[in-house]
Formats: C-alpha cells, structure tokens, sequence
C-alpha cells in the first residue's frame, strides 16, 4: 500500500525540519490545508512552509522502476499493460 508524506521546511535556510505519514492521500492533504492555516494563525508562516502531499518511494521500487526502464522486454509489457503508446 502507497503511503504518503508531508514535508515541512523552515523557508531561510530550505532546511527540511520534520515529516509527517499518512495512509492516504486525503489524509495528508487535510492535515497539510490544516497545519498551514495555523502556522498562519500564529504567525510562522513567513518561517515556515509545507510541501503538498508527496509519494513515499521505496529504495525497491525505485530499482524496479529502473529495471523496466533499462529492460526493453519489461518496458514494452508496461506499455502494453496500460495502453501506453
């Protein structure tokens, strides 16, 4: 199951300074629209800043993606799987 992440950064330095997972996409959105809305509240939204919701990518995955991209035979059965011209 995919899961996903938002990621705050403090805007001076675009230091990444903590990361929050969710199961769902909606989830992290909602978290984000939330936590932004209050880092305005209070005022540190000129400090710091959140990334919209981002795919978590394992290292596996990443390695399966560049087999089928160095494999001809793998990336033609991709294509064909979803219709991909």
């Amino acid at each position: 199951m995919a899961s996903w992440k938002v990621l705050e950064y403090e805007r001076s330095a675009a230091m990444e300074m903590k990361a929050w997972r969710f199961q769902t996409y909606s989830e992290a959105e909602e978290f984000r629209k939330k936590r932004q809305e209050f880092y305005r509240i209070v005022g540190l939204d000129a400090e710091r800043t959140l990334t919209k919701p981002l795919p978590e990518v394992s290292g596996k995955e990443l390695e399966l993606v560049e087999r089928i991209l160095q494999t001809p035979e793998f990336l033609d059965h991709v294509r064909r799987t979803f219709n991909i011209s």
